[in-house]
């Protein structure tokens, strides 16, 4: 695949996972939306948004992705190495984050009952990326002034410090503690330990799987048997999972089960599928859906406070809908941008090129 089509994919990948997030939380917070004054757009959205936490796990599977690209060059063998893998990620991540949080000082302090989520430990909390779902077990800091989605960016930020440190303990040991395999077993470890000590730490690297069976998915990427291979431990994980929840239901293992289907899904596609998956037309039917992945990180920050706001301001309108909507695409775009402007000034004084995935 040439690197336009590769950037085209992930893209509209990413621009797919976003909107779902976005429908999921216009149909919440705009309920006339999925009314029968709307009829079947109405049903359609609301079908839609019920796939939110999908999305999410494809957002992970595309950031191990992505990340794994991102050192396939240099990989992390030095410490100037690890250094520039820690900027590239600070410079990507910090930037709209903290924009992010300021916005959603100013806008949900207008909603109504999100005051309690303004304390100084949540905000410490959520500056250290320490917030999770406040349903989840072991929850130590809510996302700050309520705005749910910024559950995930904590998991992230946990995966970017953890695979570094498994890589060099791969390379230095010999021992292969950043595979598939090992990712795994982590996971199901701490899916078990989360039922007698649950605490953020053990939540995140109890999906850390997903993110990692995106990682694996670039490693096996133009190579169809390690792609198998990578294939059947998916699978069989996936099945273990399916066999537990029948008799230990648990919404974690749902989370962990999704994503590892979405990877095994994308590996069969390099396992099987043929070279060309992506011809020029399908590029073009691809190119709207990558516009909005474009800003996909921007809009998952900003849209919710916005979104509340607004819902605060016409009620639960069309208008009110459709404006928020609208200011949440403007919004994030101009994040966006200023995330990006910002990450290119700090790779330009380390003078390496900026690095788009």
């Amino acid at each position: 695949m040439s690197e336009q089509r590769h950037v085209v994919v992930i893209d509209a990948w990413r621009g797919v996972a976003a909107s779902v997030v976005v429908i999921h939380h216009l149909t919440t917070q705009f309920p006339i939306w999925t009314t029968q004054d709307i009829g079947a757009l109405g049903a359609l959205l609301n079908f839609i948004g019920s796939f939110n936490t999908h999305a999410v796990m494809l957002f992970f599977v595309i950031s191990g992705y992505c990340i794994r690209a991102s050192i396939d060059d240099r990989g992390l063998g030095t410490s100037f190495d690890l250094a520039a893998y820690s900027l590239k990620r600070a410079a990507r991540i910090l930037p709209p984050y903290w924009i992010a949080l300021a916005l959603t000082a100013a806008l949900m302090s207008l909603v109504e009952g999100a005051g309690n989520m303004f304390g100084v430990p949540t905000l410490i909390g959520n500056l250290l990326f320490l917030q999770t779902a406040e349903v989840t077990r072991g929850n130590w800091v809510a996302p700050f002034g309520g705005n749910g989605p910024l559950w995930s960016i904590s998991y992230e930020v946990f995966y970017y410090s953890l695979f570094p440190i498994l890589m060099m303990a791969s390379r230095r040991s010999g021992i292969g503690l950043c595979s598939l395999p090992v990712a795994a077993l982590l996971s199901l470890l701490a899916l078990a330990l989360s039922l007698a000590i649950p605490n953020p730490f053990i939540s995140f690297l109890a999906l850390y799987v997903v993110w990692r069976a995106g990682a694996s998915v670039r490693e096996c990427a133009g190579r169809p048997g390690e792609a198998r291979r990578a294939l059947v431990v998916l699978l069989a994980y996936a099945a273990m999972l399916l066999l537990a929840t029948r008799v230990y239901p648990s919404d974690t293992a749902v989370l962990q089960i999704s994503g590892v289907i979405i990877a095994a899904i994308w590996l069969a596609l390099e396992a099987f599928g043929p070279s060309q998956i992506w011809p020029p037309l399908a590029m073009r039917l691809l190119s709207p859906v990558a516009w909005l992945g474009g800003f996909s990180y921007g809009l998952y920050l900003v849209h919710f406070p916005i979104m509340a706001a607004t819902r605060g301001l016409f009620q639960d309108s069309t208008t009110g809908a459709c404006f928020s909507l609208i200011a949440s695409l403007g919004v994030a775009v101009a994040v966006e941008r200023i995330g990006l402007f910002v990450k290119n000034v700090v790779l330009r004084r380390l003078g390496k090129p900026l690095v788009q995935i």
